[in-house]
């Protein structure tokens, strides 16, 4: 099954309680698919504290700020993501204001992530996780708490 255009985006998630850590954002005419999430601790003593994640859809970006990412082409052949926004309501990471409305009971993804442990998470074949054709519409990877919070390195794949 052909994915389309790949794209990745990383970045360094700091650690705030009930945060949104990171998100991608849609635009009218593309509907990004997430198909890949990894997640390793950056902290340089390990322990077995555990961060806990849910992946969930949103609606409405309003006067989020956080700092941009711009995705990179897995496949150097490919043009630039069209979902790359540059603004301060944009794709990226560790959101200082929150995003003004995540979809009541959308949590598609619900994960404890243990700092000795590399977090992966693969959608099966045709599972991928698609967006809406929205220009407000996103997928965020919000942070609900841990045992004793720790940062995390993001890599997040996804096709358009």
């Amino acid at each position: 099954m052909s994915m389309g255009r790949r794209y990745g985006m990383t970045g360094q998630m700091t650690v705030a309680a009930s945060k949104t850590r990171a998100m991608l954002v849609g635009n009218t005419t593309i509907r990004p698919r997430t198909y890949m999430l990894m997640l390793a601790a950056i902290n340089a003593t390990p322990n077995d504290y555990v961060n806990e994640y849910t992946f969930k859809r949103g609606t409405s970006i309003a006067s989020n700020v956080n700092t941009t990412v711009t995705p990179q082409a897995l496949d150097s052949a490919d043009p630039a993501s069209s979902v790359t926004v540059t603004s301060t309501a944009a794709t990226g990471i560790n959101s200082t204001t929150e995003p003004a409305t995540y979809t009541a009971n959308s949590e598609l993804l619900m994960f404890s992530h243990n700092m000795h442990a590399v977090f992966a998470w693969y959608a099966p074949d045709g599972g991928e996780i698609a967006q809406p054709a929205s220009a407000t519409g996103f997928m965020g990877l919000f942070f609900v708490g841990g045992t004793t919070a720790y940062s995390d390195d993001l890599t997040w794949h996804f096709s358009e």
